[in-house]
C-alpha cells in the first residue's frame, strides 16, 4: 500500500481511483474541508496520479513524484497566496493559462492547485472562470476551500465536490500508533485534543518534536498573557502582530483551547455550567469578529490588543 495518510477505503480515495479507472477525469475538482484533513496532500496524490511515469498509482519514487512532492514540477503549478495581501492574484491566474496552452514536459497533463480557492479575488475568479468554461486540452483544475459555499456559484458548479470530512479519533488513534509509535502519552493527548479529527495536522504534529513545543509554549502564553494584567496582554498582542498569516493561526489555536476548556468543564460537571457557557459564547463572539477583521486587512496589533483586553 502506498502511504498516502489515506485509507485505501477512504472515499476520496475511491473517487480519485474510479476517475482513473474508467478515465473519466474531471477538468475541475473542488476539494472541501477544513485545514489538516489532508486537503492539499489529496490533490498532491491526484496531480500525481495523472502524471507518474509507473501508472496506475503514484510510485512517490520516479522524477515526477519527486518534483510534485517539491512543488517544482513545470506542469504542475501551485497558486498560492501573495504574501503582501493574502490574496490569488490575477496575474497568477494569468500566469496558469500562460503554461496551460504550452505542450506538457511530460507528455500528460497540466495541474493547477489552489491551496486556498476562497482568496481568489474578483478579478482572479473572474478569470479562472474563463478558463474553467474553456479549459485548455489535457488541463485539469483542483481547488481547496473550507467548504462549498466560500466560492461563487458560478465556479462550484462547474467542479466535481470531493468532501474530506473531519476524521475520528480512532482513526487518528490507528494513524499516531503506525507513523508515531513513541511519542510521549502527554503529547498523544495533546495532539488528540486539539486535532478536531484534521489527520494531517495530527501526524505532522506528532513528527516533529519542534512543532509539539511551539504549540505547548503558545498555550501557556495564553494562559498567562489572558489571566495577566493590562500590560501582559498588550506584550501578548505586540508579539503577534507582526505577521498577520501567523496572528491568524495563533488565533486559531485559541479558539481550540477555549473549546477543550469547555469540553473539560462539561465533562467534569463543572457548576454554574450556564455561567461558563455565556462566558466562553462571549470570547468566542469576539474571537470570530477578531479573525474576521484580520481577514479584511484591517490594522492587525489594535485588532488583537481589543481582542485580548475584551477576552476574559
Amino acid at each position: 500500500m502506498v502511504n498516502w495518510n489515506f485509507e485505501e477505503t477512504h472515499p476520496a480515495i475511491r473517487m480519485i481511483k474510479h476517475f482513473v479507472a474508467t478515465n473519466k477525469i474531471p477538468h475541475a475538482i473542488l476539494l472541501v474541508g477544513a485545514k489538516g484533513t489532508g486537503r492539499l496532500k489529496l490533490a498532491q496524490l491526484f496531480a500525481k496520479t495523472l502524471n507518474c511515469e509507473r501508472l496506475p498509482k503514484p510510485c512517490n519514487s520516479c522524477s515526477t513524484c519527486s518534483r510534485i512532492d517539491r512543488s517544482v514540477d513545470f506542469d504542475v503549478q501551485e497558486l498560492k497566496i501573495s504574501e503582501s495581501n493574502q490574496k490569488i492574484l490575477i496575474e497568477q491566474v494569468r500566469e496558469f493559462e500562460r503554461r496551460a496552452v504550452l505542450t506538457t514536459t511530460s507528455g500528460k497533463y497540466k495541474v493547477a492547485i489552489i491551496p486556498q480557492a476562497e482568496s481568489l479575488t474578483t478579478g482572479a475568479a473572474n478569470a479562472f472562470l474563463k478558463t474553467l468554461e474553456e479549459p485548455p486540452p489535457m488541463t485539469k483544475m483542483i481547488l481547496i476551500s473550507p467548504t462549498i459555499h466560500d466560492l461563487p456559484s458560478t465556479i462550484t458548479s462547474r467542479c466535481s465536490v470531493i468532501r474530506l470530512p473531519a476524521v475520528s479519533d480512532k482513526e487518528i488513534d490507528m494513524a499516531l500508533d503506525s507513523q508515531a509509535k513513541s511519542l510521549p502519552p502527554g503529547h498523544r493527548d495533546l495532539i488528540k485534543r486539539f486535532s478536531e479529527g484534521r489527520i494531517d495536522w495530527a501526524l505532522k504534529m506528532a513528527c516533529n518534536t519542534n512543532l509539539i513545543s511551539e504549540l505547548v509554549d503558545l498555550l501557556e502564553e495564553f494562559d498567562s498573557a489572558l489571566s495577566g494584567d493590562i500590560v501582559s496582554k498588550m506584550e501578548l498582542a505586540n508579539k503577534l502582530g507582526d505577521d498577520r498569516q501567523a496572528a491568524h493561526e495563533a488565533l486559531n489555536t485559541l479558539a481550540l483551547k477555549l473549546a477543550d476548556e469547555m469540553r473539560i468543564a462539561r465533562k467534569d460537571g463543572a457548576s454554574q455550567s450556564l455561567a461558563n457557557y455565556r462566558l466562553w459564547h462571549k470570547n468566542t463572539t469576539r474571537l470570530d469578529q477578531a479573525c474576521l477583521a484580520i481577514s479584511s486587512n484591517t490594522m492587525l496589533k489594535p485588532t488583537l490588543e481589543n481582542l485580548f483586553l475584551g477576552i476574559s
